[in-house]
């Protein structure tokens, strides 16, 4: 426990030992009747508002990180940072709610599976888009979607039989521009999944991502799992899809 959240719990101890008890001289039930009446109506006033509606809901990390359970009320199996390793405000993406617990996905979480934070608790920045991404690995291609619409079907490389691109839910963590000729084009979209068939003698990380080629030349079955573009389509998707979009990647 850090000290900010020491001092937090010895101040709200203080409080319920003040109004605990035999109370103060001439305190009455009907004036400790108001008085949790009041704070419940305060902790209700300081509730975050969930975004409703249509679109996917996302959330970016405040200043205290975000924690991860294994389910609502759970076991913490991730504590996230503001910030990612790569240095991207921390977002991520809420295929589910349960109450005021969103059940998310992240990096920090394996492929196909949600953890869980507390909005009440983490109190998240949140936002609904319509943006979505969805690859077809038979096809080789990524469609970007606005709700039911296809907004642009991008022609991609995926990986070979050895590494093939998992499937699954993830989602954009990242969108970085990589030196000159470092091998991945313009631009990158690192996305939360990882990749569990690694190359032997692989020393980069396992995650995937959207990224160019180097030849521009794409549609093959020629990647380690990552999703190849041409610098072209992938500036289009930089401008335009923000972080916590949802990417799902079919068969």
């Amino acid at each position: 426990m850090s000290l900010a959240c020491l001092a937090a719990c010895a101040c709200i101890a203080a409080v319920a030992g003040c109004g605990s008890g035999g109370g103060s001289p001439g305190s009455s039930p009907t004036s400790h009747g108001a008085h949790r009446e009041g704070a419940a109506a305060v902790r209700k006033a300081t509730q975050l508002a969930i975004p409703s509606g249509s679109g996917h809901l996302a959330a970016m990390a405040g200043s205290r990180g975000l924690v991860l359970r294994d389910r609502p009320h759970g076991h913490v199996i991730a504590h996230l940072r503001p910030r990612t390793v790569y240095g991207s405000p921390t977002v991520v993406w809420a295929p589910a709610q349960r109450g005021r617990w969103l059940g998310v996905v992240a990096a920090a979480v394996p492929n196909n599976r949600l953890g869980w934070l507390d909005v009440d608790r983490d109190r998240p920045r949140m936002w609904r888009s319509a943006l979505a991404l969805v690859a077809s690995l038979s096809q080789r291609t990524l469609i970007l979607e606005r709700g039911h619409h296809v907004v642009r079907r991008i022609p991609v490389t995926v990986g070979e039989p050895g590494t093939p691109t998992p499937a699954g839910r993830f989602e954009v963590t990242d969108k970085l521009l990589p030196e000159r000729q470092s091998g991945y084009g313009c631009c990158i979209l690192a996305l939360s999944g990882h990749q569990p068939h690694l190359r032997p003698g692989w020393a980069g990380s396992d995650r995937i991502a959207i990224h160019g080629s180097p030849s521009q030349l794409v549609g093959a079955a020629a990647s380690a799992g990552c999703l190849r573009a041409t610098d072209a389509d992938l500036h289009y998707l930089l401008k335009r899809v923000p972080l916590g979009t949802p990417v799902w990647i079919r068969s």
